[in-house]
């Protein structure tokens, strides 16, 4: 058996549709408690941004790891790099 192969911070990016964001929720979860060691961003749409915000945290449980919502354009209009 392979093992699963370790990452600290992981983007997933999902944008344009809100059903598509929804759809998508499952496997942001699923990424979330299998890799609960990593930071995971989503990347979506600001209109959506609020249906979204704490909805795959709560989903995901307190096993996952960090869980934040970027949204696209960014809300300050400024860079996400640090």
């Amino acid at each position: 058996m392979k093992e699963k192969p370790a990452f600290r911070r992981i983007l997933l990016i999902r944008r344009k549709a809100l059903g598509d964001a929804l759809v998508s929720m499952r496997a942001v979860i699923e990424v979330a408690r299998a890799w609960p060691e990593a930071s995971i961003d989503l990347v979506i749409d600001k209109p959506f941004a609020p249906l979204l915000e704490g909805l795959a945290r709560r989903a995901a449980g307190p096993s996952a790891g960090e869980l934040r919502i970027l949204t696209w354009p960014s809300a300050d209009g400024g860079s996400w790099l640090k």
